[in-house]
């Protein structure tokens, strides 16, 4: 995969930032041909936290949780190189995958 380093390294960085911060265990980055999977246990993010279209989302700002500005910021990195963030949460696990193909 070729990527602007710098820049492809923020985005990732702050997924992985954010899964630290929010985690009750560990964090777990996984790479292959096609993705880079990111998860930690926690509790499942509310559906309005999902638009990474978004920078600010009243709705769901508070002092605790940020204003979402980081996902909606990595999510641009990887639109820009033409990878798509994608979210799921499965067995107590929020799973952030970067797909570098359309899967």
């Amino acid at each position: 995969v070729e990527v602007d380093f710098e820049l492809y390294a923020t985005g990732v960085k702050n997924l992985i930032d954010n899964a630290l911060k929010y985690s009750s265990g560990k964090v777990l980055v996984n790479i292959d041909k096609n993705t880079v999977c990111i998860s930690s246990t926690g509790d499942e993010l509310e559906p309005e936290r999902l638009d990474f279209e978004r920078a600010f989302n009243r709705k769901v700002e508070t002092s605790n949780s940020g204003l979402g500005l980081g996902l909606y910021i990595a999510n641009q990195i990887f639109i820009k190189h033409g990878h798509t963030l994608k979210y799921k949460y499965e067995d107590g696990k929020n799973i952030f995958l970067i797909c570098f193909i359309n899967t």
